[in-house]
């Protein structure tokens, strides 16, 4: 697996919790706890980084 389709799981599991959490009405409980899954894909981002290599810009 290379980075383009690490990032694109991520980004494609972080989008399916959103939805579930506004489609259980979850959001107002789910504020005071917004920011376990952002340090939690910070991390995945800080070993993608490490097995992977910098992210390369195509610009």
């Amino acid at each position: 697996m290379n980075r383009f389709w690490f990032d694109f799981i991520m980004i494609i599991l972080m989008t399916i919790l959103l939805l579930v959490v506004n489609y259980l009405k979850l959001s107002q409980y789910f504020v005071a706890f917004g920011v376990v899954p952002l340090l939690t894909f910070y991390y995945l981002g800080s070993y993608a980084t490490k097995k992977y290599g910098p992210p390369r810009s195509k610009f």
